[in-house]
């Protein structure tokens, strides 16, 4: 994981230092902002540079792949009990935010959609181990489990945008595809501990 780490700390010392630099020629050139830029309706300075750090460093050459790798990465090592640096995704999630301007583009096309795809299988993978060895009333407590931790994850150091999707994913993969099983696993389903009134402290709702 150091590798990973010094790759994203480098990546974010260059993106304060062109955040800095930008701040800068924007206020050398703040009267052209004000009057050429809203006269002629085009981008104004920031934003080129917001631009120009999108398309010739994070979209040059690997980095692109890479950064989505590592990010893909940290939060897979995460979900396996490692500890990782949470500060490090932060920032990186923030920073294709801000170069989306005004958009969730850049964040959706270079994590967001690719880390909802790669949940998905995880979750997938993961309710047939967590069927294949635990009773129903144990499974559903898994399940719960796991929401709340994709939805603190999100919230923590992803955008918090991404709580719903990241939420639906693991209700798609962990209850409504496994819905039937739940209800009628032999012993300990749903149906059974209704009929043997084993519900309390057990939060089946969700399969009502």
């Amino acid at each position: 994981m150091s590798l990973n780490n010094n790759f994203l700390q480098t990546l974010n010392q260059a993106w304060n230092d062109h955040q800095t630099s930008m701040v800068m020629i924007r206020d050398i050139l703040m009267y052209m902002d004000r009057v050429y830029v809203q006269q002629n309706n085009v981008d104004n300075v920031y934003n080129l540079g917001l631009m120009i750090f999108r398309d010739q460093v994070l979209h040059h050459g690997q980095i692109k792949d890479h950064l989505q790798q590592t990010l893909l990465d940290m939060v897979m090592c995460e979900r396996k009990g490692e500890v990782v640096d949470r500060g490090a995704v932060k920032n990186a999630c923030q920073m294709l935010m801000v170069l989306g301007i005004d958009s969730r583009t850049v964040y959706e096309e270079d994590f967001e959609r690719p880390f909802l795809h790669q949940s998905a299988e995880f979750f997938r993978l993961e309710s047939q181990k967590f069927l294949g060895e635990n009773s129903a009333s144990v499974y559903i407590k898994k399940v719960e489990a796991r929401i709340n931790e994709e939805a603190e994850r999100a919230a923590h150091y992803l955008d918090k945008s991404t709580v719903n999707p990241i939420i639906g994913v693991v209700e798609k993969e962990l209850i409504c595809k496994h819905m039937k099983t739940i209800v009628e696993m032999e012993n300990s389903g749903v149906i059974h501990m209704l009929k043997n009134h084993k519900t309390e402290g057990e939060r089946i709702t969700f399969v009502a």
